[in-house]
């Protein structure tokens, strides 16, 4: 694993940094949600399938902007963790007798 980016620790907690590379977050899809090994408590906040480096944003962890990219990494060598969630509008209906 290669850290790309990280929020440096000088900044408030309402600063955004003009250095940090774009969220890239796209609500209407599901992310990604790989998790780099040896950082606990991140997990890439970019949609499924993106290209390129793995980014995470603060949401709830409540210490840096609730959009900010706070983690970036990318995982040529090392394996991540990737959940996919069920969807739950796919289902399969009973076979009728």
């Amino acid at each position: 694993m290669h850290i790309t980016y990280r929020r440096p620790s000088t900044l408030n907690a309402r600063r955004i940094d003009p250095a940090a590379p774009d969220a890239n977050l796209d609500h209407r899809q599901m992310e990604c949600e790989a998790a780099p090994e040896s950082i606990p408590g991140w997990q890439c906040t970019r949609p499924l399938g993106h290209e390129g480096e793995h980014r995470a944003v603060f949401g709830g962890l409540g210490d840096g902007p609730a959009k900010a990219v706070g983690l970036a990494w990318t995982a040529d060598d090392v394996a991540v963790t990737h959940v996919t969630p069920a969807c739950m509008f796919a289902r399969r209906r009973a076979p009728s007798s």
